[in-house]
C-alpha cells in the first residue's frame, strides 16, 4: 500500500478540506475517547506534524524520537510533567529504559525418580536428555510447570532428582512438591543452592556453596539429591556434596497435590 497523505489519530481537524480525504465521511465521525498506544506505520513510528489538546508521550518532546530514551523498542510514556518511564514488556529487556538484558533461569535435563513402595518402580517427570542444550526451559520470573500428581501420587522410600540449571538471579524456586510437612523444595538462596526435605516429623536442610563465588553466574551447573529412608545426599557439580538425616522415624515421602518447576502462583506459601 503507497500512501502520500497525512495519517490522522483520534479525530480530524475541522480545517482539513474535504477533498483532502479519500473517505470524506471520515470528516463527520465523531472523535475518538480513550487512550491509544504502540502506534506504528511501517517500520517506524510516525513523525508527529501536530496535536490538538493531548496529554501523553505522543504530546511531549520528551518522547520525541530524538530524545526518546526508551532503548530496543521500548514504549516511552509521561509519568508527570518533565518525567518519562519506558514500557519494556515485550522487548525481552529491563531496567528503567529497557536497556539491560533480562537474566532468565534455565533449567536442562530434570529427572525425578522413585524407589520403593508406591508405583513400583521409576516415574520420570521428565526425562533426560544427552546434552543440556538438548532440553532447555526458560524462566524469566513469571513461567513455571506444574504437574498435577493427584491421579499418580508419590509414594515412596528412596528418590533421586537431577537437574542443571543456569542463571543470574540470586534467589529462584527450581522444584517443589508436596504440602504441609510432607514435602521437597529445591531452590537458589543468595546464589547458593538451598535443599529442604520433611517427611512428616522434621526437615533436613541443606545450603551448598562454592568455594569462589556463587552459583547463580551464567554458567550450567548439575544438581543431584538422592535419598534412602531418612538419608539425603546432595550434590552440585559433581563435587559439593552435603548428607544428613531427616528427623524422627518417617521414611516415605508422599505427594499428591502439584510438582512444580521454576516456580509456582504463590511461592511464598510453599513450606520450605
Amino acid at each position: 500500500m503507497q500512501v502520500a497523505s497525512d495519517l490522522f489519530v483520534g479525530g480530524i481537524p475541522p480545517d482539513v478540506r474535504l477533498s483532502a480525504l479519500t473517505l470524506s465521511t471520515a470528516k463527520y465521525e465523531p472523535p475518538f475517547r480513550g487512550l491509544l498506544a504502540n502506534l506504528k506505520l511501517g517500520e517506524r513510528p510516525p513523525a508527529l506534524l501536530g496535536s490538538q489538546g493531548l496529554r501523553g508521550a505522543a504530546a511531549d518532546p520528551l518522547c520525541a524520537p530524538a530524545r526518546n530514551p526508551c532503548a530496543n523498542g521500548g514504549l516511552c510514556t509521561v509519568l508527570a510533567p518533565g518525567e518519562v518511564g519506558c514500557d519494556c514488556s515485550h522487548t525481552g529487556f529491563g531496567g528503567k529504559f529497557c536497556s539491560e538484558e533480562e537474566h532468565p533461569m534455565e533449567v536442562g535435563s530434570l529427572l525425578f525418580s522413585e524407589g520403593g513402595a508406591g508405583r513400583g518402580g521409576a516415574g520420570d517427570v521428565h526425562q533426560p536428555t544427552k546434552g543440556k542444550e538438548e532440553f532447555v526451559a526458560t524462566f524469566k520470573g513469571n513461567e513455571f510447570f506444574c504437574y498435577d500428581l493427584s491421579h499418580n501420587p508419590i509414594q515412596s522410600s528412596t528418590d533421586e532428582i537431577t537437574l542443571a540449571f543456569r542463571t543470574l538471579q540470586r534467589n529462584g524456586l527450581m522444584l517443589h512438591t508436596g504440602k504441609s510437612a510432607d514435602y521437597v523444595n529445591l531452590s537458589l538462596k543468595s546464589g547458593a543452592v538451598w535443599l529442604v526435605i520433611n517427611l512428616g516429623s522434621g526437615a533436613f536442610e541443606a545450603l551448598v556453596e562454592p568455594v569462589n563465588g556463587k552459583f547463580n553466574d551464567n554458567a550450567w551447573h548439575d544438581v543431584r539429591v538422592t535419598r534412602n529412608l531418612r538419608q539425603v545426599t546432595i550434590s552440585v557439580d559433581g563435587i559439593l556434596t552435603t548428607t544428613g538425616y531427616t528427623q524422627e522415624d518417617y521414611t516415605m515421602l508422599g505427594s499428591d497435590d502439584f510438582f512444580y518447576i521454576g516456580g509456582s502462583p504463590n511461592t511464598a506459601d510453599l513450606p520450605g
